[in-house]
């Protein structure tokens, strides 16, 4: 079996290849997550509202039975 020689250059080579491929999966993973977290806070939001709703029509039947 042949022995291969790894030079710096080659080395360095290989190493900033890798840094690419790290930089650009980690940026796929950063959009990733960036788009979930819109989508929860969209979630929340939602969530929000119905909160607000259920809190107001509690107040009216309690106003409405005690007033």
């Amino acid at each position: 079996m042949e022995r291969t020689a790894w030079t710096d250059e080659r080395i360095d080579d290989a190493f900033n290849q890798l840094r690419e491929e790290m930089r650009a999966g980690f940026a796929d993973v950063r959009a990733e997550t960036r788009d979930g977290l819109r989508e929860v806070r969209g979630q929340i939001a939602t969530l929000k509202l119905f909160m607000l709703g259920g809190l107001v029509t509690i107040l009216a039947a309690v106003v409405a039975l005690h007033g």
